[in-house]
């Protein structure tokens, strides 16, 4: 599946917000963007949605399994809330829907246009070592043995979108975050798009159904090492200038740099490797060259007051 399929280039920004430098959170909000009619058919994941027909077990519960490489070693970890004592991984829906409170939503993944639900999931896999170098990462939804995704919506299609903001599962709603903490926008503040799926082909077609085979998996392993370059420059004591709730310096198709005085522009390889080099004065907007391919890279920014790394993602049109 691709990721920001109608974008050329995708620009995705991580931060620590109020987590320490080695920590990493996975934080995505899931939203119906291609429907047929006014949306009313959306895809409900989880556990305990509907617990009178599907009385809910812990491997219903979303999930993210993370393989990764650490001195010659292959590890692999499973991050999903209850497994081992792990609290820090929640699966959850907010919606527009009047009289539908939030309430029991828990361990839920609901996304659809009419009325407008969105699926959040954020779990804390900071207990993948910093210097662990990531090669894979699934992101487990259990379709909901009731409804899941409808018989007759064969041309939905769903976006994963890069979470902007931390959310406290005890206050998060449609308009807060938090308690008495409002969203900058409603539904949730989300950022750049991470991976669109289309309900038949990447799924039904696959042989995912809510009464078999209702485990979907979702490749989600380039946005991993992404969080995983980005940690890697704050523990190795990088300075960083965009954090969740900042304007991103780098747009869709250029690299904005606002110091002033002399800066020096890199796009680096994801082994560290110099690809291109720009060098200029004072505050100044950089295209990113033709000849990039499209490909994973970290963009490092030297200004007068220091350095910055920013993580992007360049993909085929």
């Amino acid at each position: 599946m691709r990721m920001c399929s109608v974008f050329a280039l995708c620009v995705i920004f991580v931060g620590g917000q109020t987590y320490g430098n080695d920590s990493m959170m996975f934080n995505v909000l899931l939203k119906h963007t291609t429907f047929a009619g006014n949306g009313e058919h959306g895809v409900i994941f989880g556990w305990a949605l509907h617990p009178d027909v599907c009385p809910p077990k812990q491997e219903y519960k979303t999930k993210l399994v993370v393989e990764y490489t650490l001195k010659g070693k292959t590890e692999s970890k499973t991050f999903q809330h209850g497994l081992n004592g792990m609290e820090n991984a929640y699966g959850y829906f907010i919606t527009t829907k009047s009289g539908e409170t939030n309430k029991g939503f828990l361990h839920s993944f609901f996304a659809k246009n009419s009325p407008l639900r969105h699926g959040l999931f954020q779990c804390d896999i900071s207990d993948i070592p910093v210097d662990a170098q990531i090669t894979k990462a699934t992101l487990i939804l259990h379709l909901d043995c009731k409804d899941g995704f409808a018989n007759a919506d064969n041309s939905g299609e769903f976006t994963f979108f890069k979470m902007n903001r931390v959310w406290n599962k005890d206050y998060v709603d449609w308009a807060n975050y938090d308690n008495g903490k409002k969203w900058s926008q409603s539904g949730g503040d989300y950022g750049a798009a991470i991976k669109k799926f289309h309900v038949q082909k990447d799924v039904k077609s696959l042989g995912y159904h809510k009464s078999n085979k209702p485990d979907v998996p979702f490749d989600f392993t380039d946005f991993v090492k992404l969080l995983q370059a980005n940690r890697k420059s704050v523990s190795n004591g990088v300075t960083r200038v965009a954090a969740f709730q900042s304007t991103p310096i780098i747009t869709s198709h250029v690299i904005t740099v606002r110091s002033a005085g002399a800066h020096t522009v890199e796009i680096l390889g994801m082994n560290g490797v110099s690809r291109h080099s720009l060098q200029g004065t004072g505050p100044h907007v950089w295209r990113l060259p033709d000849g990039l391919a499209p490909s994973m890279y970290l963009v490092r920014i030297k200004t007068q007051s220091g350095v910055s790394m920013h993580p992007l993602i360049k993909l085929k049109q």
